[in-house]
């Protein structure tokens, strides 16, 4: 089997993605040794350039390991230490070029519903926040957020502008630190 013809990617990466299937899939093993670059070169007719940086991406991914004059390895899965990149929306969207807003569509102290209580971990009669925020992309809608937060840990949020970053407001008033989503 060879590197799937896609013209609408670069040679590099068609064959990145075909090496890349045969190690998730378990044709390639953790300390299995890759094809040599010459063999590659002849299986798929790519040339040793293209070769050298589909590897050098399945490098960079952490997927093989090259060890000096033996060859390319595939590698033992690592384990992340952070779980989830969280990244703020604004800033995702100035990346993009495009001017982010933030309309609050909903904003109330309420009793959670049983299951919002139990991911919460809260104490039976305890109330949340519940914030629901719509978020625009050049006045587009583009995501629609639903959040649910303990009163006991930030009680006068209400009180704060919530069209802007409800994660910096947690962080820096409250210094309440996110360590997960759900």
């Amino acid at each position: 089997m060879s590197a799937s013809h896609d013209p609408a990617l670069p040679k590099y990466q068609q064959l990145a993605r075909y090496l890349r299937t045969q190690i998730r899939e378990g044709s390639l093993r953790p300390g299995d040794q890759l094809p040599t670059e010459e063999s590659l070169c002849r299986e798929h007719g790519f040339s040793r350039g293209t070769v050298r940086q589909a590897i050098h991406v399945l490098e960079q991914e952490g997927l093989v390991y090259k060890e000096q004059g033996r060859g390319t390895f595939v590698a033992k899965p690592q384990i992340r230490r952070n779980f989830f990149t969280l990244t703020s929306f604004n800033e995702d969207m100035r990346r993009q070029g495009r001017r982010p807003s933030t309309r609050v569509l909903q904003a109330s102290q309420v009793a959670p519903t049983l299951q919002v209580q139990e991911k919460l971990q809260l104490a039976p009669g305890e109330e949340v926040f519940h914030i629901e925020r719509l978020r625009l992309a050049d006045g587009a809608p583009v995501a629609y957020e639903i959040r649910y937060l303990a009163v006991s840990l930030c009680p006068d949020l209400l009180q704060h502008d919530l069209s802007q970053t409800i994660h910096s407001l947690l962080i820096e008033h409250y210094h309440i630190p996110l360590l997960r989503t759900m």
